[in-house]
């Protein structure tokens, strides 16, 4: 089998794991005993979110000209210029959905903030660029169209989960890279992301990402870092396979490398899918983050 470059010289090829301990370590539906639980937990709950800010909330609004390309904004009853919350969900790049990642907006809402829920066209029907393209024009349309639904565009929030936490700061990126000066107006936090896409050529992701090196380069958000970055809060749970953990980690050092504000937080005990509880929790530190983010 010939051997692949490897982008990053520094580093061994996938910090020097074997293609087997990849595969399941970011096989994440086989680490977490009851996903489907989960699953129905977060879907009733976001149906509930929908219910309670029925009058507070505009579904299905197009960012861009795809049938994927929609999101949801769920509005606090007070009056904005509100900051604004921008969540993409995770899914592995070509599953789940924004309707069932609403019900932070029941968190968040009630605090004078707005909850977006974004949608990107899914793969293997869309390419890693589409779904990249996609964040970035969700995030822009957001920006320019904040007044719209009473949010602060100097006030945005970029967040994401898993592969949605790569799309998101890739989207966010290549706003930066091109405009730096609005950097000043986001911040961005991340939980269990995806930073380096090198070890997904390793696993059953690329049989729908179809990465080889160069594109690894050219979409993994640690090698696309602007010169002007917010600030990076990267979670991620203390019970997920150390990959996630490490991804974080690296994210964090590549921004002290450069001189960025970053931290990383482990949430205690929690696994790949658990971490997003955390939102309704008081004493989580992704609750008071975001708490924080409002009160700024």
């Amino acid at each position: 089998m010939p051997t692949i470059a490897h982008p990053y010289p520094e580093r061994p090829i996938a910090h020097g794991l074997s293609r087997a301990h990849l595969a399941n370590d970011y096989d994440v539906e086989a680490s977490v005993p009851d996903l489907p639980g989960y699953m129905r937990q977060f879907i009733h709950l976001s149906d509930e979110a929908r219910r309670t800010l029925a009058g507070h909330c505009r579904l299905d609004v197009p960012y861009g000209p795809l049938p994927a390309q929609k999101l949801d904004i769920f509005m606090p009853s007070a009056t904005g210029p509100s900051p604004i919350m921008v969540f993409f969900h995770g899914g592995a790049w070509k599953g789940s959905n924004k309707e069932c990642r609403a019900f932070p907006a029941l968190t968040v809402c009630p605090r004078g903030a707005i909850w977006i829920s974004v949608e990107y066209p899914l793969a293997p029907d869309a390419s890693l660029e589409t779904q990249t393209e996609s964040a970035q024009q969700a995030i822009a349309w957001i920006a320019e169209n904040a007044q719209s639904f009473g949010g602060d565009a100097r006030r945005i929030l970029v967040m994401g989960h898993s592969a949605g936490g790569h799309l998101a700061t890739m989207g966010l990126f290549r706003i930066l890279h091109a405009q730096p000066a609005l950097a000043k107006n986001f911040e961005l936090l991340t939980i269990s992301a995806v930073f380096d896409l090198e070890p997904m050529m390793f696993t059953k992701v690329n049989d729908w990402l179809k990465l080889n090196p160069p594109r690894v380069l050219e979409h993994s958000p640690i090698s696309q870092i602007p010169s002007q970055s917010p600030a990076l809060h990267a979670l991620a749970g203390g019970s997920e396979p150390g990959v996630f953990i490490r991804q974080s980690l690296d994210m964090v050092g590549a921004y002290a490398a450069r001189g960025l504000a970053s931290r990383f937080t482990a949430l205690p005990h929690r696994n790949h899918f658990s971490v997003l509880e955390e939102f309704a929790l008081e004493q989580s530190p992704l609750h008071q983050a975001l708490m924080a983010f409002i009160k700024r």
